[in-house]
């Protein structure tokens, strides 16, 4: 991973992960190249409008995440 999506990626999730809405935000790719990703909880216009096409030279995506993303607790034992 590049040092400029690196930081593009850091200063995003610095950013937006306090926003009501925003579930996640992470990398991916688009058209072969790096992007953010951000993962919303639901289609709200204006959470999705707030969120740039591009962030400090990087294409930015915005994908429904269907809900609130909650962390699973860790499973001890044979499954």
């Amino acid at each position: 991973m590049s040092s400029k999506i690196q930081d593009a990626l850091r200063s995003a999730q610095d950013q937006w992960m306090d926003w009501n809405g925003v579930e996640a935000v992470g990398q991916g790719k688009a058209d072969g190249e790096d992007c953010i990703v951000v993962y919303v909880a639901s289609r709200d216009l204006d959470v999705i409008k707030s969120i740039p096409a591009e962030f400090q030279g990087v294409p930015v995506q915005v994908h429904d995440a269907g809900g609130s993303i909650r962390a699973q607790s860790a499973h001890s034992g044979s499954p």
